[in-house]
């Protein structure tokens, strides 16, 4: 499932750079900051799978080999706009998408933005 977390900032403005910072900081040596022509691309160790596909496999999900759905690596995206952010993953597991959110959180609360729901 795809989930874009947009961030809008007031008078209060991180520079790109300074995201970029923030990023890499925040996910420290567990994770990769790729600086690409989209944006940033933070990257995990890892195929994502579903915390749940061992214990409740009705409630998870799979990446199948050769699906449309199948990913290879764990990853968000941060693109960066003149007034905002947006924090996006595709297809993602728990951990993922938890590490997306709470950078977003960081991001709202260090610069006041405000996060669209």
């Amino acid at each position: 499932m795809a989930c874009d977390r947009f961030i809008y900032w007031g008078e209060t403005r991180p520079t790109p750079k300074q995201i970029q910072q923030v990023l890499e900081d925040y996910v420290g040596t567990v994770g990769k900051v790729e600086n690409t022509t989209r944006g940033l691309f933070c990257t995990f160790q890892g195929i994502p799978a579903s915390a749940l596909r061992r214990v409740a496999p009705e409630l998870g999900f799979s990446h199948e080999e050769g699906s449309e759905m199948f990913v290879q690596t764990c990853w968000f995206e941060v693109c960066v706009g003149a007034n905002s952010i947006d924090i996006i993953t595709r297809s993602q597991n728990e951990f993922t998408n938890a590490a997306a959110e709470g950078f977003a959180a960081l991001c709202a609360r260090v610069w006041n933005g405000r996060r669209e729901e």
